[in-house]
């Protein structure tokens, strides 16, 4: 394996076309790496964010104040309010 990495190597480094495309593809996998990072992390945070909206929801059905609701969610009262709106 060793002897086929390096054998693979001396071929690119020789040959300047395929050294190129060999960069360019490293290149594209760390960028698509990058990428799926990315969205994961925007992805988490969305999830997040989804989540204190439904205890939001949960704790306005239960009849909890705003005030007690934006302190356990951490949502603005504005939001609180616009979330029992939107309920109603």
């Amino acid at each position: 394996m060793r002897s086929w990495w390096n054998a693979k190597l001396v071929e690119l480094s020789a040959d300047e076309e395929a050294r190129w495309r060999q960069e360019s593809r490293e290149k594209w996998e760390w960028d698509q790496a990058a990428l799926r990072r990315q969205y994961l992390r925007e992805g988490r945070a969305e999830g997040k964010a989804e989540g204190k909206v439904e205890v939001a929801r949960a704790l306005l059905r239960m009849g909890m104040a705003i005030e007690s609701i934006a302190k356990a969610t951490n949502l603005s009262e504005t939001e609180i309010q616009s979330i029992q709106a939107e309920a109603l």
